[in-house]
């Protein structure tokens, strides 16, 4: 049961906010995503951490997705989805279900955390923005929290060392309403998910690379420059040696590299 204190139909009373919901709308207009579902994205579930199993084994003797949980999914060079494109998603604990579900990390919106919960004075000076966490279920303003916490909290699941994630609104607006959780607290709209065979099907395209996930990286201040970070552990561009004969004299600036997973091509420019 949620705290009293934080009854969870004041917390989604925001749903019937024309203001809110056009700003949820702009947002997924943005991204390119208020059309048909993009990739990655499944029928939405109406909470990731209750949906029933779907059977034990493998269907048609296909293996498992190697474990996710904690990893960093980091979108490759040549993913064409708007909604993906550049995005780091945590993957999350599966508990329940076959669905593997994630949260984008590095897409902060213009969605401040007070505009999810208008009814809460306390969060009133909150400046926070809201993270675009993926298009299931972003445009009904589904949220989520990433925080850390040493002590364990209720309605929360361990996602690794001190990481939890909750999708309960009355923990998420407990923990805003919290000066002290600021900078270790991020809140979401939305989240990502595939089943299994979708999943493994992406990855064997190149369409995502697997990186450790970290606190430091999820709680960064700077989360324009995760993805370009991790991308070039993942995908780095290849080194041009260029002939003093042909470089000489020129710029660094003229010497271009297109990388790309299936097409690696170089580009050496001089002056007209």
């Amino acid at each position: 049961m949620a705290d009293a204190r934080y009854p969870i139909r004041r917390a989604m009373k925001m749903r019937s906010f024309p203001a809110l919901a056009a700003l949820l709308f702009a947002l997924l207009t943005s991204l390119g995503g208020v059309g048909p579902e993009g990739q990655g994205n499944k029928p939405p579930a109406d909470n990731p951490q209750s949906e029933k199993p779907q059977g034990g084994k493998p269907e048609n003797g296909k293996p498992q997705p190697a474990k996710t949980q904690g990893q960093f999914l980091v979108a490759s060079r040549g993913l064409g989805d708007p909604l993906f494109q550049e995005s780091v998603v945590l993957m999350l604990p599966i508990k329940e279900g076959s669905l593997l579900v994630g949260l984008i990390v590095n897409k902060p919106s213009k969605i401040k955390v007070h505009d999810l919960f208008p009814d809460s004075p306390g969060l009133e000076a909150n400046e926070s923005l809201v993270y675009f966490g993926g298009p299931v279920d972003a445009r009904v303003g589904a949220r989520s929290a990433i925080f850390r916490s040493k002590m364990p909290p209720g309605k929360a699941t361990q996602v690794f060392g001190d990481v939890w994630v909750t999708f309960d609104p009355g923990v998420i607006l407990a923990l805003a309403e919290n000066v002290q959780q600021a900078s270790h607290l991020r809140v979401f709209v939305g989240r990502a998910q595939w089943d299994p065979e979708q999943f493994e099907g992406e990855v064997a395209a190149g369409a995502w690379h697997s990186l450790p996930g970290g606190a430091d990286s999820i709680f960064t201040t700077l989360p324009e420059m995760l993805w370009p970070t991790l991308i070039e552990r993942a995908e780095p561009r290849p080194v041009v040696q260029c002939p003093p004969q042909v470089c000489s004299g020129l710029p660094p600036s003229t010497v271009l590299l297109d990388a790309r997973p299936a097409d690696w091509r170089r580009k050496i420019t001089g002056p007209a």
